[in-house]
């Protein structure tokens, strides 16, 4: 089961966090897709993602946990890895879009194959144990330094001030906006 905490940040909250997160010095920051190996780690301030909408989403890896997230080539083009699979975390950037704030979120699957064999039991449970820490330390730091919008959503300082003086929190992607333009679905 996938666990995922979405925020609203300015370029100033992802700074803020950012740094935070490579505060520990296992962790590091790459890019989800890449053209060249071994990816370039990322130090905040991040690249503006209005420069490449290919800078929105980010990888957050833990060497305590893997050594690093493995890249496969994809025929497009670039070499893409899904490390929430792998043990690391995805983070989605918040981007500002004109007058509005675009959702981003942290994401990640704890009870990947990298953690749980096919019978159910725990492959190694002091990398499980070290993973999950890391997970909590990621989410707490989030909920404890911003404001809780709605069940799953969390304002950083800067948004909640941009907020305040009429920008608005919009759904992660323009065409989330329009309700009727998603593809309805039967389950």
């Amino acid at each position: 089961m996938s666990r995922q905490l979405n925020f609203f940040m300015t370029y100033e909250d992802e700074t803020e966090f950012c740094n935070f997160v490579i505060s520990d010095r296992a962790v590091f920051l790459v890019l989800d897709r890449v053209t060249s190996l071994p990816p370039l780690h990322l130090t905040p301030p991040l690249p503006s993602v209005d420069q490449d909408a290919g800078l929105r989403d980010l990888i957050l890896w833990n060497r305590q946990v893997a050594p690093g997230p493995e890249y496969h080539w994809h025929h497009m083009g670039f070499y893409s890895t899904a490390a929430a699979q792998q043990g690391g975390m995805e983070f989605t950037r918040s981007v500002q879009d004109g007058t509005a704030i675009r959702s981003g979120r942290l994401w990640t699957v704890p009870d990947s194959s990298v953690f749980i064999m096919l019978d159910g039991n725990v492959r190694d449970p002091g990398v499980k144990a070290t993973y999950d820490r890391w997970v909590n330390r990621l989410f707490r730091w989030i909920r404890t330094h911003y404001v809780k919008h709605s069940y799953l959503f969390y304002i950083g300082p800067g948004a909640c001030r941009f907020q305040e003086m009429g920008g608005k929190l919009r759904p992660a992607y323009p065409e989330m906006d329009d309700p009727s333009k998603i593809e309805r679905r039967m389950f």
